[in-house]
């Protein structure tokens, strides 16, 4: 989804990727698996799917509880709309 959106190099594109397909399937695809497992060894793998799953976690308990941010919060910046 994001990792179509223009700006992304090699590294942060597969990154982002993992991230779309853990949300969207739970699990990330064996062409992705294979890219990162080149980028990182096994605890740093380890540490990136729990870092998602625990970040996954927090925003549907924060959206469920409709916790809106501070108007002083720091934004993400806004990126181009992904191509189809």
């Amino acid at each position: 989804m994001f990792a179509s959106t223009t700006g992304w190099d090699d590294h942060d594109r597969t990154l982002i990727t993992a991230v779309d397909e853990l949300n969207r399937d739970s699990m990330v695809s064996d062409t992705t698996w294979r890219k990162l497992s080149s980028m990182y060894d096994s605890e740093q793998l380890i540490t990136l799917i729990a870092t998602t799953a625990r970040y996954r976690r927090v925003s549907m308990t924060l959206n469920v509880l409709g916790v809106q941010p501070a108007a002083d919060d720091e934004r993400l910046p806004v990126l181009d709309s992904p191509t189809p």
